[in-house]
């Protein structure tokens, strides 16, 4: 019996072993042409939510929000004694207004901003070049507007 059960599990293991999918051909997903994408309403939905997935780096540290924040009298990073939460001066300078253009937060604050606009502004033009009309569109356009300003 056992000599009978692993027989039969060897020829099993040999059979999907050497079985395989000769049929290669695909359709490739990682590009979609926007002559193909922009059909339907819920495809414009999607297009418009990139938005507001941009707008998760907005709280994220070492973003806008604390550069805002601690740059005005809103917030205040301590100094503990020997040196920590100092975190390099970043906070101190943001607070004391030392800060030059080559500050980091800087920098990456007026990247978030404007990667956004960008955004925003891609996302019009997309919707500009669709033929594609639906009731929601104009409110949509105008909210994507909104979120550019």
């Amino acid at each position: 019996m056992k000599k009978i059960l692993v027989t039969f599990s060897l020829l099993l293991a040999l059979g999907t072993h050497f079985q395989s999918c000769t049929n290669l051909d695909e359709r490739i997903y990682s590009s979609i042409s926007s002559d193909e994408f922009f059909t339907t309403e819920e495809e414009f939905l999607m297009s418009a939510g990139r938005i507001y997935s941009h707008l998760f780096g907005y709280t994220h540290y070492y973003n806008i929000w604390e550069t805002i924040t601690v740059s005005t009298d809103e917030a205040l990073s301590l100094q503990r004694e020997g040196g920590q939460w100092l975190d390099g001066g970043v906070w101190r300078d943001l607070h004391a207004h030392t800060f030059t253009p080559q500050h980091d937060n800087i920098r990456q604050a007026w990247e978030f901003l404007f990667t956004g606009i960008s955004l925003c502004n891609q996302i019009l033009y997309e919707f500009s070049q669709a033929t594609l009309d639906f009731p929601v569109k104009e409110s949509m356009i105008a909210e994507i507007q909104t979120m550019c300003a």
